[in-house]
């Protein structure tokens, strides 16, 4: 399935999911992934660290599957051991108004395709890796959530061993 496809498919999706009213932030991927089995403590294997809040995530933070479902925190991960993925854009949205869920996911979709080859060292069309992200929900927008972040993970599902960063994957 082409990237486009797989975008447009997910788009719609994650309307669906931002309509629940979700608290904290929830994951949004440009192409569908396995189930981790659905925990929200992180995958298994790798080194554990302690977690972060979704809201607090960075640029180049490493982090475990936080599993299916609405996120809160995630478990943290040393970039140069097995994990799920890195971080590699955050943006603000400036607008007053909580955009619509097409709205948010199209912003979303965009800014993170844009930002992938200057951080990745690839355009993202040639990667071998995937992008999801985390979107404010109705609840955390409320209480002041306005960022989105970009995660870099491998498409085939598997955890990664090293930074993404300049990586060329």
């Amino acid at each position: 399935m082409s990237h486009l496809s797989r975008s447009c498919m997910l788009l719609g999706i994650g309307a669906a999911l931002m309509s629940l009213g979700l608290s904290a932030c929830f994951p949004v991927s440009l192409s569908p992934r396995s189930s981790s089995g659905g925990s929200s403590g992180g995958s298994s294997g790798g080194s554990s660290g302690p977690t972060s809040s979704v809201l607090d995530l960075y640029v180049g933070q490493c982090i475990q599957d936080p599993g299916e479902g609405t996120v809160y925190d995630v478990e943290n991960a040393v970039c140069t051991t097995e994990h799920w993925g890195e971080v590699f854009h955050v943006m603000t949205i400036t607008s007053s108004q909580m955009p619509s869920e097409d709205d948010m996911n199209a912003m979303a979709s965009d800014t993170c395709v844009d930002a992938f080859d200057a951080y990745v060292g690839r355009p993202y069309d040639e990667s071998e890796l995937d992008i999801t992200w985390y979107v404010p929900s109705q609840e955390s927008w409320a209480e002041g959530d306005r960022t989105i972040q970009c995660i870099a993970i491998r498409t085939d599902g598997d955890p990664l061993y090293q930074p993404v960063r300049n990586s060329g994957l």
